[in-house]
């Protein structure tokens, strides 16, 4: 009886030590936040990015009117963040797109966003035509964006039809 009553306190000191050392320990290895849709980003190379805007059927097809397929983002020695996205933009459709970027750190903490208005117009020539577009973002100066290992960027969902 005894030996098991040693057994069972040992057992519960093991584990009374094993929880204080791993709340001890919990600071330093903070778990990593989930951002959804974010991408590795490296400073001044060009990144794969894949994002589309909210698709229209049409004849059966899904069609995006906006899609950002690259970017590219600087950072300055005194902090100024910049961008460089690569999209293309179909002349489907008479609206105003909103494009937005949001930089996180390595623990998912936003640091920054940066927006712009794309204007999409309606062009006819037998078909929509795409045209290829360099879409500047500025996210301002701030200290805090030499952390930045993250990158989301987003396309405003539309419920706009085609203009006739």
């Amino acid at each position: 009886m005894r030996t098991k009553a040693y057994f069972s306190l040992c057992a519960l000191g093991l584990w009374i030590i094993t929880f204080s050392l791993a709340s001890a320990q919990a600071p330093a290895n903070k778990q990593v936040l989930h951002v959804p849709g974010a991408v590795p980003l490296q400073f001044d190379q060009p990144i794969t990015l894949d994002v589309e805007s909210n698709a229209f059927k049409v004849n059966g097809s899904d069609l995006h009117v906006i899609g950002v397929s690259r970017g590219t983002f600087h950072l300055a020695p005194d902090g100024h963040m910049t961008g460089t996205l690569n999209a293309g933009v179909r002349q489907w459709v008479n609206a105003n797109y909103w494009i937005s970027a949001a930089v996180f750190d390595s623990r998912g903490q936003l640091l920054g966003t940066a927006t712009h208005q794309e204007a999409v117009q309606y062009i006819r020539l037998g078909a929509s035509p795409v045209e290829s577009r360099q879409i500047s973002l500025d996210f301002g100066i701030s200290d805090s964006y030499r952390d930045a290992r993250y990158v989301v960027v987003a396309i405003s969902e539309r419920k706009a039809l085609p203009s006739q």
